[in-house]
């Protein structure tokens, strides 16, 4: 139904660090925990993921060269998409 959503754990230096995204209503928001309560969001021109990029022919990098990750399917959970309570979100639309 036009959203997306990720979520990424990372180890910089030491430190782990997890990453969020969604997209839903026409905008894009991020939030991380090495920035807890903080957020951005940006006005996308489509939140149909089928039309973001059409016939770009290359996702942009190799996934072979990423490290260790794993994609499985599963069933939409509607309480993945709801804003996360205590972050503000700072709109940077061009």
């Amino acid at each position: 139904n036009s959203m997306l959503r990720g979520e990424f754990n990372t180890e910089v230096s030491g430190k782990k660090i997890k990453t969020e995204f969604l997209t839903r209503d026409n905008f894009y928001y991020t939030w991380t925990s090495s920035t807890p309560g903080m957020g951005l969001k940006i006005r996308t021109a489509s939140t149909d993921v089928t039309k973001v990029a059409p016939n770009s022919g290359t996702i942009g990098f190799n996934p072979d060269t990423i490290g260790a990750y794993s994609c499985e399917p599963w069933l939409a959970d509607q309480t993945k998409f709801i804003l996360p309570l205590g972050v503000t979100f700072k709109d940077v639309t061009p």
